[in-house]
């Protein structure tokens, strides 16, 4: 299309005034209206943003936890917390010595919001959804890693009833297990903790399907000393890449099943163990008889006192039973138990009487 001279300076400049002018020229009214067409996509499902808002949720509906935001600098002091000062990214711009750094550890910032919480409120329960930087030999660029970290200090000194720092700790954990298997139902197995920031008698490792998805313990002792920390806390972080992993392959499986109309059964076992034998030994022996009808086995209570004697602990079990054919009973949970007691013996457990 040629504009003529004396117009392509003026008024046609544009395709959309050649435009103009066949439509003047047609006639306006000669042009059929017809509505504009445009594919309409369904959204993408992204399940990185809903897992991050199902934790979000959990954390703060579900255990009453309050979200904090905190700045992505660190000290060198405080990227040694977990013992890996060499992978720190310095920051080449002139910072104040507690900024450094890019942390490592999303741990040192959430005890410092604990820490100055603690005079102001009984209990506190804080978690973060944040990002920790690791240097990698032969890459310039960092590695960015996602975490969901959580702290919980209950109103307990340092010098407090043992027993109640256990209940503490059994009564977060079996909440956070409620947390996981909110989001999908996970087979959760657990291990124990082998690091030096938590405690070692009071921590473990979270796995789904072999894969280590989170860590949970009290501080460690010495920790607590150089924080100046007054109260015990209760520390643990997601890694949200695993566990994300673990959610989507969960995605595409169907998992429905239609509730039992017959009532459920619990069979309460306790048994003597030596103070350093893992709670959960037990528990992974009893899943692997592959007992149909249980659908969980979690610990109850924990005593230790002069009945278990010097060096041991008397752990309660609690079995719940389900079964979605009939009515359970009182042979078939008396097997049960003889099944359970002839494995733990086998393993130099108890009975206790």
């Amino acid at each position: 299309v040629v504009v003529p001279k004396f117009r392509h300076n003026y008024d046609i400049t544009i395709p959309e005034d050649l435009v103009e002018e066949i439509g003047r020229t047609m006639e306006y009214s000669n042009i059929e209206n017809k509505p504009l067409k445009m594919d309409v996509m369904p959204v993408p499902i992204s399940h990185k943003r809903n897992l991050e808002r199902l934790l979000k949720n959990g954390f703060s509906r579900l255990l009453g936890f309050s979200e904090v935001f905190n700045y992505s600098f660190a000290s060198e002091e405080d990227n040694g917390f977990e013992g890996q000062k060499e992978d720190s990214v310095a920051i080449l711009n002139a910072m104040p010595e507690e900024q450094k750094f890019l942390r490592n550890s999303i741990y040192p910032s959430l005890i410092r919001n604990v820490q100055s919480n603690l005079d102001r409120f009984g209990e506190v329960k804080l978690f973060e959804y944040g990002r920790t930087y690791h240097k990698t030999e032969g890459k310039e660029l960092s590695i960015e890693k996602f975490w969901f970290g959580f702290a919980l200090s209950k109103n307990r000194k340092l010098k407090e009833n043992l027993a109640l720092l256990e209940d503490d700790f059994l009564q977060f954990r079996s909440d956070f297990e409620a947390l996981f298997l909110s989001l999908a139902p996970f087979t959760l197995s657990f291990s124990s903790y082998e690091g030096e920031y938590l405690h070692p008698g009071a921590a473990l490792k979270i796995l789904i399907d072999n894969e280590e998805i989170a860590e949970l313990g009290y501080i460690h002792p010495g920790k607590n000393e150089s924080f100046g920390l007054k109260k015990r806390i209760i520390l643990g972080k997601i890694n949200f890449h695993n566990l994300l992993k673990a959610y989507e392959a969960y995605q595409v499986k169907n998992t429905f099943k239609a509730p039992s109309v017959y009532p459920g059964g619990e069979i309460d076992l306790s048994f003597v163990m030596e103070e350093e034998r893992s709670t959960a030994d037990l528990a992974e022996l009893v899943k692997k008889q592959n007992i149909e009808e249980l659908k969980s086995i979690h610990v109850q209570d924990i005593y230790r006192g002069e009945n278990p004697g010097p060096g041991k602990k008397s752990v309660m079990y609690r079995l719940n039973l389900i079964r979605y054919d009939k009515t359970f009973t009182s042979e078939r949970i008396q097997e049960i138990s003889n099944l359970v007691i002839q494995e733990a013996t086998k393993q130099g457990m108890e009975l206790r009487k």
